[in-house]
């Protein structure tokens, strides 16, 4: 019985072991894919940024007189159109919208630090991208800016 509950033993040994094997290759393809997953996330999450970014730079492109509402502290007067300032508020919520999917996103250190830049860059320079951002600030929490 001695040599027969030694085999036995020696067989479950073999058994766990070949078992814990298994389960190690398992949690490593696991962490494989996880990994996998966060870069395409992030890879989709800057490409959606990306090409938001350029419908708006494409608005500025197709309507040129608006850039300086947004990139040179320029405020809407009684001598920008209706038209302009209907398209400039649209502008600046397309940004509040982008920049607050840049701060929920899985981005992180020097590209979300960049989109921060970028909001701070465009509440100091432009008066109607500020005045949108505060009037609706409540839509937006996760942008975080605050006027000094």
């Amino acid at each position: 019985t001695g040599l027969a509950g030694s085999a036995l033993l020696f067989e479950q040994n073999e058994i766990l072991v070949t078992h814990g094997k298994i389960l190690e290759d398992q949690k490593q393809w696991f962490e494989r894919q996880t990994i996998s997953g966060d870069n395409q996330s992030i890879e989709a999450t800057r490409s959606a940024l990306f090409t938001h970014a350029m419908k708006i730079q494409e608005l500025i492109i197709n309507h040129p007189q608006l850039y300086k509402y947004l990139y040179e502290k320029k405020d809407i007067t009684e001598q920008t159109s209706a038209e302009d300032k209907i398209k400039l508020l649209m502008i600046a919520e397309m940004l509040c919208d982008m920049l607050d999917h840049a701060a929920n996103s899985a981005l992180s250190g020097e590209t979300k630090e960049g989109w921060s830049v970028y909001a701070c860059d465009m509440l100091d320079n432009s008066p109607v991208f500020r005045e949108f951002y505060m009037e609706n600030r409540d839509w937006y929490p996760s942008i975080g800016l605050r006027l000094n």
